[in-house]
């Protein structure tokens, strides 16, 4: 229910940044930058509420495995981030710059 809710606040959200940045001025050509703006925070938002599913998932695995001891499991954390370094790194930073622009920015139809 919370997810389906911050989906939701997340895409009005998203509308009015839009709204703002046309400073007011909309038309039907402007749909598009609507629907991409909604479209991108709610994946945002998705992948967020995924990534705290799949944590406490796994903290549900970790209490439930009981007094046996798995080796080297403080190495999971560590090789995760390895992983996503060498991705950011080898795509030149693209992802970072790619969701910190502007709804309105990445899609201009004028």
């Amino acid at each position: 229910m919370w997810s389906g809710l911050l989906g939701a606040v997340s895409v009005v959200l998203a509308f009015a940044v839009t709204d703002v940045a046309l400073a007011g001025k909309t038309t039907t050509a402007d749909v598009p930058l609507y629907l991409l703006a909604g479209w991108r925070s709610l994946a945002v938002v998705a992948l967020v509420v995924g990534g705290a599913l799949a944590l406490a998932w796994a903290f549900g695995c970790l209490r439930l495995r009981g007094d046996r001891e798995i080796p080297r499991l403080y190495l999971i954390p560590a090789a995760l981030a390895l992983v996503l370094l060498t991705g950011l790194l080898a795509s030149g930073g693209s992802l970072f710059v790619a969701l910190s622009r502007s709804p309105w920015t990445s899609c201009s139809l004028r």
